[in-house]
């Protein structure tokens, strides 16, 4: 959108500077949201090995939420577990995904064939039920995995392009 509304508008009409406005501010509240889940993971991990009590813990994860909640312009008390991991879900990758994209030159065309390379290059389902030893692929810990090798796919293809 961004290379058509430069090239059609110019790069000082509205349209063109809307989009890299929202860009700026996407880029900036995903890494927020990544950011800030972090933090709260660490928290979790920290009270599964009882290294922090569940009081502890709560009063953390509400300092959290309400950083998260003004971060992320939420309503106030609106944020919760849930929230936050759907927020992840897009979130997570964001920085790799954005990396592929500034190492091919912001090149849309580019981007977008590098990611028919990276799927077809991707493990099957199959193959990664075996490495990891899982027996089904109905489990979070199948989606963790799988996730874990197509960004390592990712990674690996962009290593190449970065030679």
């Amino acid at each position: 959108m961004a290379q058509f509304s430069r090239a059609k508008y110019g790069p000082e009409a509205r349209e063109y500077l809307a989009i890299q406005r929202y860009t700026k501010q996407e880029s900036e509240r995903t890494r927020a949201v990544k950011t800030l889940y972090e933090q709260l993971a660490t928290h979790y991990a920290r009270y599964d090995r009882k290294e922090m009590p569940a009081e502890a813990l709560l009063k953390e994860r509400a300092r959290l939420f309400g950083k998260a909640e003004r971060a992320l312009a939420w309503r106030r008390g609106s944020l919760n577990n849930v929230g936050m991991a759907n927020e992840m879900t897009y979130s997570r990758h964001y920085p790799l995904l954005a990396s592929v994209y500034d190492a091919l030159g912001q090149d849309l065309a580019r981007t977008v064939e590098f990611f028919r390379r990276v799927d077809a290059a991707k493990p099957t389902p199959a193959q990664v039920m075996k490495k990891y030893r899982l027996d089904t692929k109905d489990s979070v810990e199948f989606i963790r995995a799988y996730e874990a090798e197509v960004a390592a796919t990712i990674e690996a293809a962009l290593a190449k392009v970065r030679g």
